[in-house]
């Protein structure tokens, strides 16, 4: 693979993780005991809205972390990364990387099931309910994959050129501001 090809799957991977993030963030703010309570009038109020949002954040995070660690070698994943990457490359990645990557990799089976047998494809066999309970996919799980996830890609992209991504977008204040702005025009 070209350098150009490894700098655009490298970019392509942060800007996954990136989105992964976001919508994680939202769905979040939705889901958490710590916010929710604040918001659900509102959020009840605009029900036909919040429902879908809530749903749509979930599914997005989930497809990203889906495609980040995917395996199709026709597809820009860690994996096809990993091999384009020069020995010289892989040689001066941390000492933990494959252990990090495989615990990810555990993580990752959980949002596979959720994903294959969810949203990718209707499963015939078992409903939805049944594949999350399988799956046993915590947000902590989530918030633990992303941040580990972030780590990869930036241990491969500094030993790739020598940079990082920030990983700096952040939607929570966003958000936050959006459901306070609503709460102001429904709680009178």
């Amino acid at each position: 693979m070209k350098s150009v090809d490894i700098d655009r799957h490298i970019r392509e991977l942060q800007n996954t993780v990136v989105a992964a993030t976001i919508n994680y963030q939202i769905w979040w703010i939705y889901k958490s005991a710590d916010t929710r309570p604040k918001y659900i009038d509102t959020m009840n109020r605009y029900l036909g809205f919040f429902h879908v949002s809530i749903h749509a954040h979930f599914v997005a995070y989930i497809i990203a972390l889906y495609r980040f660690y995917e395996q199709n070698r026709r597809t820009i994943n860690l994996t096809s990364l990993l091999k384009a990457l020069p020995a010289l490359n892989k040689n001066s990645l941390p000492a933990d990387f494959s252990t990090r990557t495989e615990k990810a990799r555990d993580i990752w089976k959980k949002v596979a099931i959720i994903r294959n047998n969810c949203f990718g494809h209707i499963n015939g066999v078992n409903d939805t309910s049944e594949m999350f309970a399988m799956a046993r996919l915590r947000p902590d799980d989530i918030k633990y994959l992303l941040d580990i996830t972030k780590s990869i890609i930036n241990d491969i992209s500094e030993s790739w050129n020598g940079s990082i991504h920030a990983f700096d977008l952040d939607a929570r204040k966003d958000t936050i501001d959006l459901l306070d702005d609503l709460n102001s025009y429904v709680i009178r």
